[in-house]
C-alpha cells in the first residue's frame, strides 16, 4: 500500500484527497481509500469562508484537501483490509466501521512533524487500542517511526525506533471473527452513562425529600432539644 495525494475532477473542478492506494504487482495504483477525518488547520481550514485570513497552523502542511465519503476496507489477496490514515487511528468509531468487514488493519501515518518528542509514542499507543478493540492484527507504517506490528490482543510484536531507516519484518493471521466492541460499539458505554445518570437523579430526589416529623414532637420539646439521659 502507498499513501499519496489523489486528485479527481468534479463538476469541472479538481478536488484533492489524502489517499491510500493498493499497489498492484505491476506497479499499478488500484483501489484507494480517501481519508475521511482530516486534520483541521493542517489539511483543511474549517469555516474557510469566515476564516479566510487563517493559514495552516503547521509549517509544511497542505491545506485544501477534501474529505473522503466512504468507510470501506481495501481489497487485497488476503482479504479486505481496514486502512486508516494518520490520526484517524485516534477515533475508535471510525476504525470500527472500517474494521468490521476487514481481516486485518493498516495504519499509514506521517509523524515527521512531531520530531523526537513524545508524540510518536503517544500516537502509537492510541493505535494499539484500535487493534485490541477490534481483535485484528495491525500493521503501522510511520515515515519517521514508530512503525509496528501489533497483535489482536494489543501486544507490540515488533517495532522500529524513531528516525531510523530500517525494514520491519513479521507475520500476521487474517481474522474474520468479531469482537464485542465490533458488534455493539459504544452501546455498553452509553448504557453505563444512562444508569449513572438515573442513579444520580434518584439519590438527588431522595436527598431533597422533605423530612416528616412525628406529631407532638414540638409540644413535648419546645426548644427542639431532646432531654438528656441521666
Amino acid at each position: 500500500m502507498k499513501a499519496a495525494p489523489g486528485v479527481i475532477r468534479v463538476a469541472g473542478r479538481l478536488r484533492a484527497f489524502n489517499s491510500a492506494f493498493v499497489v498492484g504487482p505491476g506497479g499499478t495504483l488500484d483501489a484507494s481509500y480517501d481519508k475521511v477525518h482530516l486534520v483541521p488547520f493542517g489539511e483543511y481550514v474549517p469555516l474557510q469562508r469566515l476564516l479566510f485570513f487563517v493559514d495552516t497552523m503547521v509549517q509544511g502542511a497542505i491545506a485544501g484537501f477534501a474529505p473522503g465519503d466512504r468507510l470501506e476496507p481495501l481489497p487485497t489477496p488476503l482479504g479486505p483490509v481496514a486502512t486508516f490514515v494518520c490520526y484517524e487511528a485516534i477515533f475508535p468509531e471510525l476504525v470500527r466501521a472500517l474494521a468490521r468487514p476487514a481481516v486485518f488493519m493498516v495504519n499509514i501515518t506521517n509523524d515527521a512533524w512531531f520530531g523526537k518528542s513524545a508524540a510518536p509514542t503517544q500516537h502509537l499507543a492510541m493505535a494499539i487500542f484500535r487493534a485490541a478493540e477490534n481483535r485484528r492484527w495491525l500493521l503501522r507504517a510511520a515515515n519517521t517511526g514508530i512503525s509496528a506490528i501489533v497483535d489482536p490482543a494489543g501486544r507490540v510484536r515488533a517495532s522500529t525506533d524513531l528516525m531510523t531507516r530500517t525494514v520491519l519484518l513479521g507475520t500476521l493471521a487474517p481474522r474474520r471473527d468479531r469482537s464485542l466492541y465490533a458488534v455493539t460499539g459504544d452501546l455498553l458505554a452509553w448504557a453505563c452513562v444512562t444508569l449513572t445518570a438515573l442513579s444520580g437523579a434518584a439519590h438527588f430526589a431522595a436527598f431533597k425529600r422533605p423530612r416528616i416529623e412525628r406529631p407532638g414532637a414540638e409540644a413535648s420539646h419546645p426548644d427542639g432539644a431532646f432531654p438528656r439521659h441521666r
